[in-house]
């Protein structure tokens, strides 16, 4: 299962060839490096369900995860998936999701809590952190947005379809 993972701890290279990192300096990736904690899955199990109160981010060190959301009336929906160096749980704050690993899966955990007790010390980073957040939000809501409308115009085709016989 772990092709490159041989330690409790990423490496400087591992750590910046993540783009949520990617512009941060050396410095300061290693101040974030010793508050990471790492953790296993097994393919199936959940990483987050809906309802937990996550205030982390989970950077994919190996494997792949799926995003589910119970829809309103009760079934689950696939909204997204995940692989090796990408990182979610920026947006954990905007909706209840399950996220399982569809693979086996190393993750890397930081935690929102410690990794504010870093900022007083070192306020350059929650500059970086803010903005690769809101990065990653808008490009995530424009996917979503994407596929909303895909569906809608889907929709829209079908109805019209069916008037139309």
């Amino acid at each position: 299962m772990t092709k490159n993972f041989y330690s409790d701890k990423l490496s400087l290279q591992q750590i910046s060839g993540i783009k949520f990192f990617s512009e941060f300096n050396k410095q300061d990736l290693d101040t974030l490096l010793n508050i990471i904690k790492f953790h296993k899955f097994n393919k199936g199990d959940h990483v987050t369900d809906r309802g937990d109160d996550s205030h982390k981010i989970y950077l994919i060190i190996e494997g792949a995860v799926k995003i589910y959301k119970k829809m309103y009336k009760g079934e689950e929906k696939l909204v997204g998936s995940f692989q090796d160096q990408q990182y979610f749980g920026e947006m954990a704050f905007l909706d209840g999701t399950n996220v399982v690993a569809d693979t086996d899966l190393i993750i890397a955990e930081l935690v929102w809590n410690e990794f504010y007790s870093i900022f007083n010390k070192k306020p350059e980073i929650i500059h970086q952190t803010y903005k690769n957040t809101v990065q990653s939000l808008n490009l995530k809501l424009k996917k979503t947005n994407s596929l909303h409308n895909k569906t809608n115009r889907s929709q829209n085709l079908t109805n019209t379809t069916l008037l139309l016989k």
